[in-house]
């Protein structure tokens, strides 16, 4: 029990005047007192649980940090890899899964126009997962012509393909698997390439009746050489080009205008790893080798025809636009091999005798 509160009435009031006065101021000060004694006390408790507060929370932070940096891919090579890898699956799932719907549901689901939009939209959207990382080449004839132009270093391009065809054959295991019960229903648990129930087109192209062997080349060569041409245009800051952020629409809506304009002879695939990739999954997933020998052996030509349309389409649009960009610049042509300075952008007899 505290002083003031052994104060009764009586001594609070009796006496005098002065002295009640006296003792009231004593035993408010007294009261002041605790209450001071009081809050200073539960602030000093209260600091220490902020401090313990804010000490966890920074040992959480700290914790996570270098969690995050002991995960964290040191080399740039594998973050690169990773993102093709990511990119390609996206566009082969979306892709893929566009005429998996249609076919599996006897085109009551889906059309040919759905299929184009899944295509578009399936790039769009891998150019917009890996292009922050690795430029979302997510396909072999992409980056030749990358390092054709000395966008991309020769020594990564095996990287950027190894992750590409690994991307395409995950993205086709993953529309497979989504799709099972569907597929096994369609084909009563046969699997074809040929016929009326076949599907092994769902996943890799396949030549139309009327297409030679050597019409087939030239669909891919010009097929492929006009989406690496547009997309060198799309990126290219001497160009219009397009506003930052907007680069994988635009990318996306060049596989719709090939889609709706060179998609008869064989589907345009334009991506040796969108289709070799699907194409050895289907081998290995009970398709059989039948996909490699249907059309006469066509497999080959989607995978060279579009290398070559990706080279030709970097060697056009360098010497038709980019060099005359600027009347100063370092040409790193062919295959940043043999790098010179040109003073003079007009020497074209110069330039084509450097090249030849």
């Amino acid at each position: 029990m505290t002083k003031s509160e052994k104060l009764t009435d009586e001594s609070l009031w009796s006496g005098s005047r002065e002295d009640c006065c006296s003792n009231r101021s004593i035993v408010c000060a007294e009261w002041l007192e605790l209450r001071l004694l009081r809050w200073r006390s539960d602030s000093v408790a209260l600091q220490r649980f902020l401090n313990a507060d804010t000490f966890n929370n920074h040992l959480t932070v700290q914790h996570d940090r270098n969690m995050r940096q002991h995960c964290a891919l040191k080399h740039g090579i594998f973050k690169e890899f990773l993102a093709e890898f990511l990119g390609t699956f996206v566009l082969v799932l979306f892709g893929c899964g566009s005429v998996a719907q249609t076919v599996l549901s006897r085109n009551t689901l889906g059309e040919p126009l759905t299929v184009h939009i899944g295509f578009s939209v399936g790039l769009m959207m891998a150019v917009y997962v890996a292009g922050g990382v690795s430029g979302g080449h997510v396909n072999p004839a992409v980056s030749l012509a990358m390092v054709i132009l000395g966008k991309l270093k020769i020594w990564k391009f095996p990287f950027y393909v190894i992750a590409q065809f690994l991307g395409a054959f995950a993205g086709a295991a993953a529309v497979f698997g989504l799709y099972y019960d569907a597929f096994m229903d369609f084909t009563s648990g046969i699997l074809s390439v040929t016929g009326i129930n076949a599907t092994g087109h769902i996943f890799a192209s396949y030549p139309a009746r009327h297409l030679s062997v050597l019409g087939g080349f030239i669909d891919q060569v010009v097929g492929t050489g006009m989406l690496v041409l547009c997309i060198l245009a799309i990126i290219d800051g001497g160009n219009i080009g397009a506003p930052k952020g907007v680069e994988p629409l635009a990318i996306g809506l060049i596989i719709m205008a090939i889609g709706v304009s060179m998609g008869l002879n064989c589907g345009y695939p334009l991506n040796p790893a969108r289709d070799l990739g699907p194409r050895l999954f289907t081998a290995v997933a009970g398709w059989g080798m039948e996909v490699f020998s249907t059309g006469g052996y066509w497999w080959w030509i989607p995978v060279a025809g579009p290398m070559v349309g990706g080279v030709v389409a970097a060697v056009l649009y360098f010497l038709l636009i980019e060099l005359h960009h600027h009347k100063s610049l370092m040409l790193s042509f062919p295959l940043a091999f043999f790098p010179i300075t040109l003073s003079d952008c007009d020497n074209y007899l110069f330039i084509l005798m450097y090249i030849m």
